[in-house]
């Protein structure tokens, strides 16, 4: 269940571990083409994400209360880039508290990564401290928070090309919006960007999504609306706040909130 309710919203996260460079000021306002670029070896920049979901679920037996809650903090260095992504990386993370109960009782097992380095290499990453092995618990959970580490970033490339004129709303085509996310399960009905200038060196942009994910003959619905802000020359996420309703149809039904932010700092 906590995986499929915060995967979808993961997009926020575009598909790998994100990664700010520094661009120039855009001339004009009007209107903005973006484009991609990975990043440069030594870049470093910290990641910090919360989310919040509440929902109501009932089973056949009655509600039940669900509470998910996550508050991260990591900080990356990449030490090896392609032209498409980067390939080699060291991951810090400064804070990983992560919590789903149902029914009051806690479904998620301590971190054992918290206040650890660890170094990522290809793609599937392999995980390392001080070029030895690290423990299968620690390189599950490493696994689980960067499971598209070494891969182009998807949505990145999506955009990339696409120009964007101020206060137009622009429908992206769902079928490669569900492709530059990775998952096959997930069906995007709509996102939509807006243009609403640039705030210093990002762009800005409002942003409305709907989709679904099927889990365990259960259909779960987002409709989310929030805002994201990009480097235009890298289509780097930057900032990023979405919230909005959820809901369940199928097997078992509910309703909630959801909300994230996400920001990324040199």
């Amino acid at each position: 269940m906590r995986a499929t309710l915060l995967l979808a919203v993961a997009l926020a996260a575009c598909g790998g571990a994100s990664h700010p460079a520094p661009s120039n000021a855009m001339g004009s306002t009007d209107s903005i083409t973006l484009t991609y670029a990975a990043p440069r070896v030594g870049a470093s920049w910290t990641e910090e994400k919360t989310s919040e979901t509440q929902m109501s679920i009932d089973t056949g037996d009655g509600p039940i209360r669900m509470v998910g809650h996550e508050d991260t903090v990591k900080r990356w260095t990449v030490l090896a880039a392609s032209a498409e992504a980067i390939t080699k990386a060291t991951v810090t993370y400064v804070k990983h508290d992560r919590s789903q109960q149902v029914a009051g009782t806690e479904q998620v097992p301590p971190s054992v990564i918290v206040g650890k380095t660890f170094t990522l290499e290809g793609s599937p990453p392999t995980i390392t401290v001080d070029g030895a092995a690290v423990p299968p618990d620690e390189s599950k959970q490493v696994l689980a928070d960067e499971p598209h580490f070494g891969e182009p970033e998807k949505m990145g490339k999506l955009l990339a090309g696409r120009t964007f004129e101020r206060d137009q709303a622009v429908d992206l085509p769902p079928d490669e919006i569900a492709h530059s996310m990775g998952d096959d399960k997930l069906d995007v009905t709509r996102m939509t960007l807006t243009y609403r200038g640039m705030n210093g060196r990002d762009a800005s942009f409002d942003i409305a999504l709907d989709m679904a994910q099927q889990s365990g003959g259960a259909t779960i619905s987002f409709s989310m609306t929030g805002s994201v802000s990009f480097d235009p020359k890298t289509n780097e996420l930057h900032s990023m706040k979405l919230e909005g309703p959820i809901s369940m149809t199928g097997t078992a039904s509910g309703n909630g909130t959801m909300s994230l932010t996400k920001t990324h700092t040199p």
